[in-house]
């Protein structure tokens, strides 16, 4: 997020600086597609599109002729559902960096409708010294959060805000596309998974690990040879000593089951932290997946895990 939001928010403080007085046209509308296929909305045919990328995300701002109102437009790829505090900080944060963090700009309201978006209304002074107004919207469903930020001059909100609602309505992610493009294979001779593209990976013999940029939540897997073939409770046994041999995390098993495709599932518990563990062996040799997250937020994560594990596929090689 940070290099292209910087990159993103230098192009719109330019639009702003240029500001000329002048009717606000939005009517002659047209369906606007990122270059990835990311998302969709609908502008006014007239208004000008800056658009960038980046390995986990896409923007796009779409600015009226007279520079003055900006609907800008995000997507990123987002591994747990947000706390309402995360959500606010992150989104309100987004706004303002893309804003060229203006020096006066101020959250007016925070809520959170029916729908579960995180919107946050805030002010803020353009760089031509106009008094401004703006609204984001945001949802933190899909492995992604998304959202518009639509903003203008003070003197013109409610109805320009009315009159956009329309566009900002029409805001759509393709999910399927998220999933294509925001991650890469991690594989070996016995796996293979996807993992997010601009996560950590670090990679040993036999075992690799990828962590989430903000460390909260880290995917492992690990094979080893076993000497012999063992049951169900040695085999959960098993998941917690290869974490401990591989990884260096001593967890404590708290529960398995046999799961329809064969493969045991395992919770290993370590004070604030939970293992999810997905253990199996082909004849003598032991594969194991291991998602870790926060204890307390295992709902929020569960999702991302989901998805991760749909793309787990094992066998001899």
């Amino acid at each position: 997020m940070r290099k292209l939001l910087v990159w993103i928010g230098a192009a719109l403080a330019l639009c702003a600086a240029c500001n000329s007085p002048g009717p606000i046209v939005v009517d002659d509308p047209v369906v606007a597609k990122h270059p990835t296929g990311v998302f969709t909305i609908r502008v006014p045919r007239s208004w000008k599109l800056t658009q960038d990328a980046a390995d986990t995300e896409a923007l796009g701002i779409f600015t009226d002729p007279t520079g003055q109102v900006s609907l800008m437009t995000y997507v990123g790829l987002l591994e747990r559902r947000l706390t309402d505090e995360e959500g606010f900080e992150i989104v309100s944060g987004l706004a303002s960096t893309l804003l060229g963090q203006p020096a006066d700009y101020q959250v007016a309201e925070q809520s959170r409708p029916p729908d579960g978006a995180f919107e946050v209304m805030f002010t803020f002074t353009n760089q031509a010294g106009q008094k401004m107004k703006g609204w984001s919207t945001f949802h933190d469903t899909d492995l992604a959060l998304s959202g518009v930020i639509l903003t203008g001059p003070e003197p013109l909100w409610p109805d320009l805000q009315s009159a956009l609602a329309p566009f900002v309505a029409s805001f759509a992610v393709d999910s399927s596309i998220v999933h294509s493009i925001y991650f890469w294979p991690v594989e070996d001779s016995y796996y293979v998974l996807v993992a997010p593209i601009d996560w950590a990976q670090r990679r040993e013999t036999d075992r690799v690990e990828v962590q989430s940029r903000n460390r909260q939540m880290s995917i492992r897997v690990a094979q080893e040879e076993l000497g012999a073939p063992v049951g169900a409770p040695a085999l959960a046994d098993q998941a917690a000593a290869s974490l401990r041999k591989n990884f260096g995390v001593s967890a404590k098993v708290t529960s398995s089951e046999s799961l329809p495709d064969g493969r045991l599932k395992v919770t290993l518990e370590r004070g604030d932290r939970r293992t999810i563990g997905y253990v199996e062996q082909f004849g003598t040799r032991f594969v194991g997946l291991f998602f870790q997250v926060p204890a307390d937020r295992v709902a929020d994560y569960q999702p991302f895990m989901d998805f991760i594990y749909s793309t787990y596929f094992t066998g001899p090689p």
